[in-house]
């Protein structure tokens, strides 16, 4: 089906601003141009998104489909059924993608379950945001969040779990360097896996194409898997500046999470979180702005992720993530970047993602208001499309019915129906 999507404001993710009264040609899930309002081939049948504003189809490059975002979300992926997590896990993602982000990455959680849902979504069974998997984080014994871990201990067992990992079929690598705040016994600033044992993880993953992303909250932690060469840090709250300038020089991405910090140092204690967790978010909470104002000076590349599914951050927040970068000083148009452009990038998929030009995946976007105003423009998504299909239209998302016209009947053979 060829579809001309017109829009009278569409930002590119590429460029300051608006392009104006242009038409995306769409044809098998694919831009194939864009052109002037008034030179749509006659073939095309036209869907007018009228006034709103068009932009690229949001990522959130760090989530957690396996938890459900109440105070203990990982208390009751514990306590429940891998088949009752997956069926979760499909709901998160249906969910995040009507609030207009077409594309996660999910870094931790189980692999049977989350591997089932990212194939799903791509084999239409049901529908979803499009789900880059990290599958089970390597982890050391006992280390953050080593309940849906593969605990390892010295290179040799970090090289098999990364190879079970890849057999298993993951998108990337998720590796815990340091502590965090969610754990009662540990701390951010902790480094959880030695330089030894993390490069062996970077080499497996890298030898297989896959990149690896690092939670790492605390300094040596960072200093380690920088060391190691892994492509993404994850919050990286305490670097400091030599770090960031490393950082910058290799242009490896930061995904800052600002959005748990923040929620739980100002309204922890209303949500019942643990006094340790508030006293840690606390703690590493001016980190999190710090971590803004080395990306404006230094150039260290962003990428927006939220830790949706952790403790109260629903599924499909990422524009909460993006109010608190601005906050901390990025523009709307850096914020906006961040979570299209910059994010596929970070992702690895920028070929086919993240920005709406010719060839391309038809992944957009509109919404009511202008986000380069207010980025909270983002909060009320009117228009979802997704590989060239309408997922959401006037706010509301689209459900279509079975086909059913196949199932005919003989002349003779027609059913009658009483009451």
């Amino acid at each position: 089906m060829k579809i001309a999507y017109l829009t009278r404001k569409l930002f590119d993710g590429i460029n300051n601003g608006y392009k104006q009264n242009v038409a995306i040609l769409v044809e098998n899930n694919r831009i194939q141009s864009i052109i002037g309002i008034n030179d749509i081939p006659s073939d095309y049948i036209l869907e007018d998104l009228g006034d709103l504003y068009v932009i690229p189809g949001l990522f959130d490059c760090h989530v957690h489909l396996v938890w459900n975002g109440c105070t203990d979300p990982n208390f009751v992926m514990m306590n429940e059924s891998n088949e009752k997590t997956a069926v979760r896990a499909a709901e998160h993602a249906r969910l995040t993608l009507l609030h207009g982000i077409t594309t996660v990455r999910d870094v931790g959680g189980d692999y049977k379950a989350v591997l089932a849902v990212r194939d799903a979504v791509a084999e239409k069974i049901i529908r979803g945001s499009r789900v880059i998997a990290a599958g089970n984080p390597i982890i050391m014994t006992g280390g953050h969040v080593h309940q849906f871990g593969v605990e390892v201990d010295g290179p040799h067992e970090a090289r098999k779990g990364v190879r079970t990992m890849l057999k298993m079929g993951v998108d990337l690598i998720k590796v815990m360097a340091s502590g965090g705040i969610y754990g009662k016994t540990e701390l951010p600033g902790q480094p959880q896996m030695t330089v030894e044992e993390i490069s062996v993880v970077v080499e497996e993953a890298h030898r297989a194409g896959r990149k690896v992303a690092a939670h790492a909250e605390g300094l040596e932690g960072i200093m380690n898997a920088l060391e190691a060469g892994v492509d993404t840090i994850e919050h990286g709250n305490l670097m400091n500046t030599e770090v960031a300038k490393l950082m910058a020089e290799k242009q490896v991405f930061v995904v800052p999470t600002m959005a748990p910090f923040y929620l739980s140092a100002n309204f922890g204690s209303e949500k019942g979180y643990p006094d340790y967790h508030i006293r840690k978010s606390k703690a590493v909470l001016s980190g999190s702005y710090n971590v803004i104002n080395y990306v404006k000076e230094y150039g260290i590349p962003i990428a927006a992720g939220t830790d949706c599914g952790g403790p109260n951050k629903p599924h499909g927040a990422v524009v909460y993530e993006l109010e608190l970068m601005v906050h901390a000083g990025l523009t709307t148009f850096e914020a906006l970047l961040s979570a299209t452009s910059n994010a596929a990038k970070a992702c690895g998929v920028e070929s086919e993602l993240g920005t709406i030009e010719p060839g391309k995946i038809a992944d957009f976007i509109g919404v009511k208001n202008d986000p380069f105003v207010n980025i909270s423009a983002l909060r009320n998504v009117d228009t979802v499309v997704k590989e060239g299909r309408v997922e959401k239209r006037y706010g509301v998302g689209c459900e279509i019915e079975n086909d059913l016209s196949i199932l005919k009947l003989g002349q003779n053979d027609l059913i009658e129906i009483t009451t």
